[in-house]
């Protein structure tokens, strides 16, 4: 229960920060890994026009497209904040990445879950950043640079007109919200914690 958000069932802030710092760790030299900012659209409103609790539904409505997303792609995803989501995709190029976030907010909008003060559609709606990086390399190694590459990209998904995907540009600035910095911090520290030698015995 440390490691779960207990309104979704997802990773927590922590936990996802850590699962990003073992991937970029562990995996092998110049493999894909996708990384996408996920949020929901007016969310705000959603609360203000229906309460806490139509809020607090599409948050687990977001979260369990998003538990059985990692279930079926071996993805990790976390809510790291409000209405705020962080899905890391391992051996994912950017178009395999692209095409199944389209399916999760596809699928979102086909539950058809009502949002009357949303600017965008009289439903909940998703935006995201994606960002694609090979491990190991300059920007694949290093957290903060593909958390933010993302995060900028989900603002310009939002200056766009919400409910879209857009995927950061090698040419984007990375400039940081200030939840990122705190995020990118927890990631850092885990990304050089020393691993426990595992017990004689226990599979690898």
């Amino acid at each position: 229960m440390a490691f779960t958000d207990a309104l979704t069932g997802l990773r927590n802030r922590k936990a996802i920060g850590e699962d990003l710092a073992g991937l970029l760790r562990d995996s092998p030299v110049g493999e894909a890994l996708s990384v996408a900012m996920i949020d929901i659209d007016d969310f705000k409103h959603l609360n203000d026009s229906q309460g806490h609790q139509a809020g607090d539904r599409a948050l687990r409505a977001v979260g369990s497209l998003l538990l059985d997303f990692s279930r079926a792609h071996g993805a990790a995803c976390g809510r790291i904040g409000g209405e705020e989501f962080l899905v890391l995709m391992p051996r994912t190029t950017a178009d395999d990445a692209r095409s199944r976030i389209e399916v999760i907010v596809q699928d979102l909008d086909r539950m058809d879950i009502p949002n009357p003060g949303s600017r965008v559609a009289d439903r909940v709606t998703l935006s995201a950043g994606l960002v694609t990086a090979a491990t190991g390399t300059a920007e694949g190694g290093q957290p903060e640079l593909l958390m933010r590459r993302a995060d900028i990209a989900l603002y310009d998904a939002k200056k766009r007109g919400r409910n879209r995907i857009v995927t950061a540009t090698a040419s984007s600035e990375p400039t940081a919200a200030p939840g990122l910095r705190e995020l990118t911090t927890l990631v850092e520290h885990a990304r050089y914690r020393p691993v426990p030698e595992r017990s004689a015995g226990r599979r690898a």
